[in-house]
């Protein structure tokens, strides 16, 4: 009997063997084509990359839809700078629908941590020919630490069981480019709709992945994290120094890199707004008191520019908004973008939008602008 059914078994065992011989044949070829530029049109979002090309076409598009009068210089522009909890916390759709009869907000926030990777993408505006209103620096505490500048921090070693779950992790290509194939696949087949119902001119409310002001990507690919990830969030924070405020205080390089940032941009024209993104409460009331008037200050002064605001944001949403201690799910993203919309439109402004004097109005025609 026993003979019998292993021998039924045979077939499918084969069958089952062929499959994971194909699986590995396959996995082998797409992590060989990925070391190719073959696979270059796939965005790195595990690095931060695939972001700062994402915000390069961006800024090049809104250009060159200033250049031709795609769009007019009659609103004010504002700009989101930042990385993944300014990203996250955002949403582009709602604030430019909530604030769009006088602004137009564009997003400029990638990935990475701690002041460097901030400087990275601004630094994508600052070389650009777009002037800014308003620019909002999103940033947190920490990232005014030196700790996190690139080769500050040696993290513990993990233990051998998390090594294996890495291993399998990021040894098959599918599971460790998830997101990146997600997103470029949700992409793709948002512009193969858009350019459908541009052709059979259907008017459709839908959103337009081509287009410079279209919303930031939200990669974090969950609601919420398990518990573990908000503990061993803690436990991270700690090991960097971001609940002492001597920590703070010793850091000198990470200041002056948001310093020279807020006040490169503001020469440029710009009222800079530095935000301090929404936190979970497991992060926020372990961090120092007045870490918010203390960054403010530091930053007034080294940045020069004394008029600089620093808005706390740290305690705006509620636990239940966070994936993780500083990245905002879905819900969370909108409560923050309606009470960040609703402070935008207090404050004041004189005198025409800073575009209108980079494209101004021809004399033949109210909707086309051209760079001076």
């Amino acid at each position: 009997m026993k003979a019998a059914n292993l021998s039924n078994l045979k077939p499918l065992l084969r069958i089952a063997a062929w499959l994971v011989l194909w699986a590995i044949v396959v996995n082998l070829a797409l992590y060989a084509l990925s070391a190719t530029g073959l696979m270059s049109w796939l965005p790195d979002r595990q690095t931060g990359v695939g972001f700062a090309i994402d915000n390069r076409q961006r800024v090049q598009g809104a250009e060159q839809e200033y250049r031709s009068g795609a769009v007019r210089a009659d609103k004010r522009l504002g700009a989101i700078v930042g990385i993944s909890n300014i990203r996250e916390a955002v949403d582009l759709d709602m604030l430019n629908e909530q604030l769009g009869r006088e602004w137009r907000f564009i997003g400029i926030a990638g990935a990475g941590a701690g002041a460097a990777s901030i400087v990275d993408n601004a630094r994508i505006l600052e070389q650009s020919d777009l002037r800014p209103d308003l620019v909002i620096v999103g940033a947190a505490p920490l990232e005014m630490l030196d700790k996190l500048l690139p080769g500050a921090y040696s993290p513990p070693a993990p233990s051998i069981r998390d090594r294996v779950k890495l291993f399998v992790k990021q040894a098959v290509w599918l599971n460790a480019r998830r997101r990146d194939v997600s997103v470029s696949t949700e992409r793709a087949l948002l512009n193969v709709r858009a350019s459908l119902f541009d052709a059979l001119h259907v008017d459709l409310p839908t959103a337009d992945t081509r287009t410079p002001w279209r919303s930031m990507l939200r990669v974090m690919g969950a609601e919420r994290y398990p518990d573990k990830v908000f503990r061993d969030g803690v436990v991270w924070a700690r090991s960097i120094g971001a609940f002492d405020i001597s920590s703070y205080q010793r850091s000198r390089t990470a200041p002056k890199m948001i310093a020279d940032t807020v006040r490169t941009l503001s020469n440029r024209g710009s009222r800079v707004v530095v935000v301090l993104t929404p936190e979970h409460s497991w992060l926020r009331s372990r961090e120092p008191k007045d870490i918010a008037l203390y960054l403010q200050q530091r930053l007034r002064n080294e940045s020069g520019v004394s008029s600089l605001q620093v808005l706390d944001y740290r305690a705006a949403v509620a636990d239940d908004g966070f994936v993780d201690l500083v990245h905002l799910n879905t819900t969370g993203s909108k409560r923050f973008t309606r009470i960040l919309a609703g402070d935008l439109s207090q404050q004041r402004w004189a005198g025409p939008p800073l575009m209108a004097a980079v494209f101004h109005v021809e004399t033949h025609g109210p909707d086309l602008y051209r760079p001076h």
